[in-house]
């Protein structure tokens, strides 16, 4: 038994889904088959139902996947902390996206290798990423005509919303296509790579939004939508806009409005041990969004 195994074993039985378990180990299915195969040849009994191409995990299964998780959790756990102690650097992260489980990735990195000394920027200008070991954030990146090539690892997949007041008259709804909302005012974000992300989208739905009002402030752009008929786009997992009960994220029904997030780094840079750390890191975090089916 290996953990590559463990680990195949472990994304199939939490998704059921061999498609999305591909997609979430970047393995092809027919690997992923043959390994769930050999492995329950080797423990001499199924741990799947399977009816056709669906696939349930069976009674086996369960048991199973509670011995795999916690084998694989006390593999990280004991290798992070032979490694934790060892690492010393300082990283300099950029932060470009408003998203709370960036910041407790992080967080939790700093938790388990408090010998590695963190500098996190929100927002940097585009034009000092170099500066930077990493940065999060989403394609636009790619074609901010920056000094050096990246290299990136894929973090999510986040489908994009629409924000409105409860008061709203769209608050009653909970999802929308685009073009039905190009008789409100929007709220629109002020010369920023988001900036860019969502005028491509307004050129998707073929219109030319209404809009009195940019801001890059967060709080003046919930102040805006609270107090009057605007609207903005937003990432659909966004949770920093306060009180809950005060707004409304419509998603937005076209498939083809999904950004994706991404880590990035300096292609052409030598990693230090930090480095390497930091990404295998992020690489093997589990964020909570990679758990909702889009």
């Amino acid at each position: 038994m290996t953990f590559d195994q463990l680990e195949y074993f472990i994304a199939i039985a939490e998704t059921q889904n061999m498609t999305s378990a591909s997609k979430r180990l970047n393995v092809a299915q027919p690997a992923l088959s043959r390994t769930i195969g050999r492995l329950e040849q080797e423990l001499d009994f199924p741990l799947f139902d399977r009816h056709g191409k669906t696939i349930i995990l069976n009674s086996n299964g369960e048991e199973f996947l509670r011995f795999a998780q916690k084998c694989m959790q006390s593999f990280h756990n004991t290798k992070n902390s032979i490694t934790s102690g060892g690492i010393k650097g300082t990283l300099k992260i950029g932060n470009m996206l408003e998203n709370i489980e960036i910041n407790r990735a992080i967080a939790e990195f700093a938790k388990q290798f408090p010998g590695v000394q963190l500098e996190v920027v929100r927002q940097p200008k585009t034009e000092n990423l170099k500066a930077f070991d990493f940065f999060f954030g989403n394609a636009d990146f790619e074609n901010a005509h920056l000094s050096h090539s990246l290299d990136k690892v894929t973090l999510w997949h986040e489908p994009m919303g629409v924000l409105v007041s409860r008061n709203h008259p769209l608050s009653n709804r909970t999802e929308i296509d685009l073009k039905e909302a190009e008789d409100y005012s929007f709220v629109l974000p002020y010369d920023t790579a988001f900036a860019k992300f969502v005028n491509h989208f307004f050129k998707l739905a073929d219109f030319v939004p209404k809009s009195t009002f940019k801001t890059n402030d967060q709080s003046m752009l919930v102040e805006i939508i609270r107090t009057m008929d605007y609207i903005a786009l937003t990432p659909m997992y966004c949770n920093l806009y306060g009180d809950q009960d005060d707004f409304r994220i419509l998603r937005l029904n076209n498939p083809e409005y999904i950004r994706q997030i991404y880590l990035y780094w300096d292609t052409n840079k030598t990693m230090t041990d930090s480095e390497k750390v930091f990404l295998d890191f992020v690489e093997q975090y589990e964020f909570e969004y990679n758990k909702i089916d889009i």
